[in-house]
């Protein structure tokens, strides 16, 4: 689970940032309007979501990896940042690639992280989506 320190703020006519406290922080599954579960630094505990920023301004929490829609709001104001990617690289090293063995074919929207072993051989392969190591 990757940890996000949220700040909700504007920039006032001044150029000067103000922050939003008591903003609600809403996250969405992407490209959807199902909210995501939230996570306290315990990684187990659901927080709420909407999340409500603190006085400081600040929306702390933690969410699996994966891809999100984050939208602040207080009240006329609406802030929708989409495509959000949570990824913590500890959890996708959970699985283990050795006994993994592709001789073709097309692989869509995978994130691989880590290394696969030393004798890994990929002939044709297609392979589309967001990569991090």
């Amino acid at each position: 689970m990757q940890k996000f320190t949220e700040t909700t703020a504007f920039q006032k006519s001044n150029g000067d940032l103000a922050v939003l406290a008591g903003a609600n922080v809403f996250v969405f599954v992407a490209n959807s309007s199902t909210l995501a579960t939230l996570f306290d630094d315990d990684e187990t505990t659901h927080k709420l979501n909407p999340l409500a920023s603190d006085a400081n301004g600040l929306a702390q929490f933690k969410l699996a990896n994966g891809t999100y829609d984050f939208q602040y709001s207080n009240g006329g104001l609406v802030v929708t940042v989409p495509g959000v990617i949570a990824y913590d690289p500890v959890d996708a090293g959970a699985y283990d690639p050795s006994n993994v063995a592709i001789t073709g074919g097309t692989i869509d929207g995978v994130v691989i992280g880590g290394s696969g072993p030393a004798n890994a051989t990929f002939n044709d392969v297609t392979v589309n989506g967001n990569f991090k190591n």
